[in-house]
């Protein structure tokens, strides 16, 4: 009856998951999950989840990926396309903006993914130092739970899939996304308490609701006001207790909380520092990440084997039956997101350096390319405006010639037939 609970509960959560938006918007398989500087810091493991000949290791994975990931394949399934440099230049010479760019000066796809999780990054800290800030208010300041975390890096994430670093201000969409968290997770956020902690934890007095209201909209727009996110939090769980049992005894508990919290702390570090959300499903990652917690609990070569095969065989159970066809696609995903969590690369400190000076000569063109567009809005609307008048005008002048005309026509008839009642 247990089994069948679970296979029931299974099937539901699977069901719902794939008629979902973030299901059907919001995954992106070729998308490579680290960057190149990240590739190149770290090496590795070449242990799988299960045997299996043909799986390649992350490394070559994402190295191959990189290298035939561009910015057309990127956006076939978008709804709105980030700008590529030839774009910009084309645009800067439409508006006659003067500048001394060329297509080198603009970041690549690789720095504008260091640049995310630079970001992403931050905003982690930002929302922990919120949390230590009001730690002593238990009662009336709420807290950054971790699905409200997870869901402002995911709202980043996916709003700069769409969008151009190099067009918006990252601080403030940072910050939106915070605060649009929030609102969708439900976290009744005191609006002048978090624009003061804000202000004292970047140490920025312009990070002011005057700021992060409008970029609110800007995000939103760039979500095309799509907030449906699903988190690897509760398929973790469900796995480690499908695999395990329940906690029978004192011994079996410790080890469950251990390998859920050494999970947890492994789909924080993915969520932050890699693409792990926009590429792989929630169970997926789960599953993975749970592969991985389990060669960081100290166990014994033996140990280590006997859980791995206990795992493999939940999973053969699970899914092999249900989707024999992609049963072997899944392992190599497992196998990715485990290899990806065993040695996540943190963020380089100089290359960021770089990139924001580069950011800084690209932000101060788009701006004015920006302003200058936006004047051409207004004056496009003021034209819109005054020809929609015009148009009104002229209905209105012709209502009265209409009523005119029949009035004089009136007034004739009466006189013929000598008045209204002859």
């Amino acid at each position: 009856q247990q089994q069948q609970q679970q296979q029931h509960h299974h099937q539901y959560t699977t069901a719902s998951f794939h008629i979902s938006s973030h299901c059907t918007r919001w995954l992106f398989p070729n998308l490579p999950l680290l960057s190149s500087t990240q590739i190149q810091k770290i090496k590795l493991s070449s242990s799988s989840v299960a045997p299996h000949e043909d799986s390649k290791g992350a490394n070559s994975i994402e190295s191959s990926l990189l290298q035939n990931y561009s910015i057309l394949e990127r956006n076939v399934d978008a709804f709105h396309q980030p700008r590529a440099a030839s774009e910009f230049l084309s645009l800067f010479a439409k508006f006659s903006i003067s500048h001394k760019l060329t297509v080198a000066s603009f970041l690549t796809f690789q720095q504008e993914m260091a640049l995310i999780n630079d970001c992403t990054n931050k905003m982690w800290k930002i929302m922990e130092g919120y949390d230590k800030k009001h730690a002593s208010h238990q009662s009336y300041v709420p807290k950054f739970l971790e699905r409200v975390k997870a869901t402002a890096i995911l709202y980043f994430r996916r709003f700069f899939h769409k969008r151009s670093v190099m067009e918006w201000n990252t601080t403030h969409i940072l910050v939106a996304c915070m605060f649009l968290a929030t609102k969708s997770e439900e976290m009744h956020l005191d609006v002048a308490n978090f624009e003061t902690t804000l202000q004292q934890l970047t140490g920025s007095k312009q990070l002011t609701r005057a700021v992060f209201l409008p970029a609110e909209l800007v995000l939103l727009d760039g979500l095309d006001f799509d907030l449906q996110v699903m988190h690897p939090y509760r398929s973790m769980v469900a796995f480690i207790y499908g695999v395990w049992g329940t906690a029978s005894n004192d011994n079996n508990a410790s080890t469950l909380n251990t390998i859920n919290e050494k999970a947890h702390a492994l789909v924080e570090q993915m969520l932050i520092n890699t693409n792990v959300a926009l590429i792989f499903t929630p169970g997926v990652i789960a599953l993975g990440v749970i592969s991985a917690a389990l060669e960081q609990l100290g166990l014994s070569s033996d140990q280590l084997t006997l859980e791995q095969q206990t795992l493999n065989t939940y999973i053969q159970q699970q899914f092999q039956k249900a989707d024999e066809r992609h049963y072997d696609k899944l392992l190599l995903q497992i196998q990715r997101v485990k290899e990806c969590a065993l040695d996540i690369p943190s963020v380089d400190t100089s290359e960021i350096k770089e990139i924001s000076k580069k950011l800084k000569r690209i932000h101060k063109v788009v701006t004015a390319y920006k302003e200058k567009e936006q004047e051409q809005i207004k004056e496009q609307l003021r034209k819109e405006d005054k020809l929609k008048e015009e148009r009104r005008q002229q209905a209105i002048r012709q209502d009265e010639e209409q009523m005119e005309t029949f009035l004089r026509g009136s007034d004739s008839g009466e006189r013929k037939t000598g008045g209204l009642f002859g």
